[in-house]
């Protein structure tokens, strides 16, 4: 049976060790999570990455009078930063090409600080930039960099067949489970008022 976790781990390093933009990324911080999907062609959500931390790497965040809190996440005595989940069997049944790009997709998503937080461009649309195209663009420049640096076709060997052709060639296909993590809600307690309680004035009847 194949362990596509390991599999995926394996990859990733050698995408660390061979892209500089990407050697900030601690790959014993990140889980690789499998999500089942429920149709297996290649529209919709592919994969996703789910940061464990908020802007600038803080555990917690305040909006209206709530505090959200990440959870603490621990996995083989260390602490979770990033958790990237591939939705099955929709990821494996893409192109040999669309997997990688959808691999590093979701890696170029890490804060080059590797805080737990997603890398932010300027603007309101911080997690792609100005544009999805340009960051999609960026993203194919660093999959063709990587495949020219003379990386072993051996580490992405599990991409290359469908679900359907690897679950048969390994006689199954296993991988971590992974509860998506959710911000634990707090009330924040209002402050005590500090102006002082006017008297009501006295109706007069006449």
């Amino acid at each position: 049976m194949l362990d596509f976790t390991g599999a995926m781990k394996e990859l990733m390093a050698d995408i660390v060790v061979r892209c500089p933009e990407l050697n900030h990324i601690r790959l014993d911080q990140v889980l690789v999570g499998l999500n089942r999907a429920r149709k297996s062609d290649g529209t919709g959500q592919l994969a996703k990455i789910c940061p464990l931390r908020f802007e600038g790497g803080r555990d917690w965040m305040l909006h209206r009078r709530y505090r959200y809190v990440m959870p603490r996440l621990m996995h083989q005595g260390q602490e979770v930063l990033y958790v990237i989940y591939f939705c099955m069997p929709k990821f494996q049944n893409l192109a040999l090409e669309d997997k990688l790009l959808t691999v590093f997709h979701e890696m170029y998503h890490i804060s080059p600080e590797f805080n737990g937080d997603v890398r932010r461009f300027p603007g309101r649309k911080f997690a792609h930039g100005y544009s999805r195209e340009s960051y999609n663009a960026k993203v194919r420049r660093l999959v063709e960099a990587y495949l020219g640096s003379g990386a072993s076709s051996a580490k992405r060997e599990f991409l290359e067949p469908s679900f359907r052709e690897l679950e048969r060639r390994y006689s199954g296909v296993a991988g971590l489970k992974v509860p998506q993590p959710r911000p634990l809600l707090e009330r924040v307690p209002s402050e005590p008022s500090t102006r002082k309680p006017q008297r009501a004035a006295a109706s007069k009847e006449g």
